[in-house]
């Protein structure tokens, strides 16, 4: 296994993990807490996807085997480059004698499997985890007074050397000066759309290509400010076409960002060898991505305050037509995942699906740009009440 170490804001990361938990806590009536010190650094470097499968994990088990109380999240650091997270419930905790079996796969038995409920892998697997980032998962607990799961793992302190995507409390809305245009090159239109969907509304002109052999003929004849570029691809893939594209005089400084379902530090590697600028794994997080394109393309953004996105909400204008049942069911559960990607291609559907939903999509994209998980969750359950109580 091998780490793929990138920036990610700690702040951010910790509360999308607690938005995500808490739609389980909150409908077994748990208090789930977060609890952080103010000297946290505001980024660091780490395996963010691994990182967040050992903090789900731990956090979705305890609570799990919570019924009443609370699950608190404590978030620690230790200068220069110790962090520690500490999961505790007040579950029904684990016997003295069974606390090393929890870590052993497919050894789930009497007691142990009461308590796993089929997550021993995952607590292996976490741990596996939790060694390579230079840590290791400790455990303690007593029989009916709750577990506390404690991991420290090796960071790196980074200064914010990205520009700030985003402003407290504000939402990207343009950038100043001449009109960039954007080249996306992804044989999945899916995909596209994601990127097409963020982008588009910012004010730049989006161009799109199904293979690096398309992406290579469109690029010379489009001249594009910046290229999104995936890897794997049919014909030609990513690499192969960043490579000629760096032979070709024209396109030797033209920004090229990868965008990979991988995240091993070698396919990272590859990417940069081949020419590529900067290289940001799938699903991406918009805040980074913008970043990366303010490096690359030296912008300044403009920026929505609060009172501007309340004042220009689809509800001031009338009621929104919402989707049938079977949409909503849809849109229900991924609300309830947390995955701001998967909303997104979502809306987009809904918006291709009928004109009318279009209101309805674009404040469900309004939330998902913001990483809004419990507006998303919120937004959604009013309008399923709505359809199931039209006259409450």
């Amino acid at each position: 296994m091998e780490l793929y170490l990138a920036d990610l804001q700690l702040a951010k990361f910790v509360q999308t993990i607690i938005d995500i938990v808490s739609v389980k806590a909150e409908q077994k009536g748990l208090d789930l807490v977060c609890d952080t010190v103010p000297d946290l650094p505001q980024w660091i470097r780490a395996d963010e996807k691994r990182l967040r499968q050992v903090l789900l994990n731990l956090l979705s088990n305890a609570v799990k085997f919570t019924d009443r109380g609370k699950v608190v999240l404590r978030v620690r650091f230790t200068p220069p480059g110790r962090l520690c997270f500490e999961v505790q419930d007040s579950g029904v905790g684990i016997a003295a004698d069974k606390l090393n079996a929890i870590f052993q796969p497919f050894e789930q038995t009497g007691d142990v499997q009461s308590r796993l409920g089929g997550t021993g892998l995952g607590l292996s697997i976490s741990r596996q985890y939790a060694r390579l980032m230079g840590g290791d998962i400790e455990v303690e607990s007593r029989l009916g007074l709750g577990s506390t799961f404690r991991f420290e793992l090796n960071v790196e302190a980074t200064e914010a050397v990205m520009a700030v995507a985003t402003a407290a409390g504000s939402t990207v809305t343009g950038y100043t000066g001449p009109r960039r245009k954007i080249l996306v090159v992804d044989d999945v239109a899916e995909n596209r759309n994601v990127v097409v969907d963020l982008l588009s509304p910012l004010g730049f002109e989006l161009a799109e290509a199904v293979n690096g052999r398309e992406g290579l003929k469109m690029a010379q004849r489009l001249r594009p400010d910046l290229i999104l570029m995936d890897i794997a691809m049919p014909e030609m893939d990513g690499l192969e076409a960043a490579r000629q594209l760096r032979q070709i005089e024209a396109f030797k400084d033209v920004p090229i960002i990868a965008l990979s379902a991988s995240v091993s530090a070698a396919d990272s590697k590859q990417s940069l060898e081949a020419g590529m600028n900067v290289f940001i794994p799938k699903p991406f997080n918009m805040d980074r991505l913008l970043n990366q394109i303010a490096v690359l393309l030296r912008l300044d953004w403009i920026h929505s305050s609060p009172a501007m996105e309340s004042a220009a909400a689809p509800e001031a204008v009338g009621p929104i037509a919402v989707p049938p049942m079977e949409e909503m069911e849809v849109l229900h559960q991924l609300a309830r995942l947390g995955n701001m990607q998967n909303i997104m291609e979502h809306a987009n559907h809904l918006m291709e699906l009928n004109e009318r939903y279009r209101p309805f999509a674009h404040q469900l994209m309004q939330l998902a740009k913001g990483y809004e998980s419990r507006a998303i969750l919120r937004f959604v359950q009013q309008s399923l009440d709505g359809m199931l109580n039209p006259h409450g």
